[in-house]
């Protein structure tokens, strides 16, 4: 679960040495099946195999401030701790940045949105402004965040930047983003539909659904996530 070694170019286990370390997952706090948190605990065990000794963080956000919140969270633990953050991730629904009807954009976002009428109200959507002021974690020369909603790695229109592209700007940082529609699969490699009493959760893109396209076609296999720097 949750093994994207191709797209990263890391070794589970490089960063035993130095500092201490903080690994962290932030994750939609949706109450009705929990996925989100399932797939950011899965991410967390899977990231504690990868830096053995490494400290855990994970928060859940409903709005745009509680998910500020948390990152600044984030900020505050592992500077308190003395620690580098090694690896993130977002668990979250997102869309493609650029503008959207109403002078609104896409970005993070901590509801389902209506995808027809292309609606991302504010109070729920994190976009360029509130990106491009987050805090800078202590990140270190090796560490990568990873964006799991739909399409991080695609933009609205010409022109723009899709969001993951907007976070490695920010932090600095290493970030992969989906060029697709993510899924949750009881499989890393390719996708089964998950049951309400799995644990292994992972959320990411497959080829499935609008996502089916060349070379991908019909497989129903993991679609490599796009990394920016």
């Amino acid at each position: 679960m949750y093994h994207p070694l191709p797209e990263l170019g890391f070794t589970p286990g490089a960063g035993r040495s130095g500092p201490a370390q903080a690994v962290f997952a932030i994750y939609y706090d949706n109450v009705a099946d929990r996925a989100f948190e399932r797939a950011a605990d899965t991410f967390l065990r899977r990231a504690s195999f990868w830096f053995p000794g490494s400290v855990p963080l994970k928060y859940g956000a409903t709005s745009v401030p509680e998910l500020l919140l948390a990152w600044d969270r984030v900020a505050e633990e592992a500077r308190g701790a003395g620690a580098n953050v090694l690896c993130g991730g977002l668990f979250t629904h997102a869309s493609p940045g650029g503008p959207y009807p109403g002078g609104l954009e896409g970005g993070i976002e901590l509801a389902g949105i209506d995808r027809t009428n292309r609606m991302c109200p504010t109070d729920i959507t994190l976009a360029s402004g509130h990106i491009g002021r987050m805090t800078q974690l202590p990140w270190s020369p090796s560490s990568v965040l990873m964006l799991c909603g739909c399409n991080t790695a695609v933009a609205a229109e010409a022109g723009y930047q899709p969001v993951a592209q907007m976070f490695a700007l920010r932090q600095g940082v290493r970030t992969i983003g989906q060029q697709g529609w993510s899924s949750f699969s009881a499989r890393w490699h390719s996708y089964r539909r998950i049951a309400p009493a799995d644990t292994e959760v992972c959320l990411w893109a497959y080829s499935r659904g609008r996502n089916a396209v060349l070379p991908f076609l019909g497989s129903e296999l993991r679609v490599p996530g796009v990394v920016f720097r």
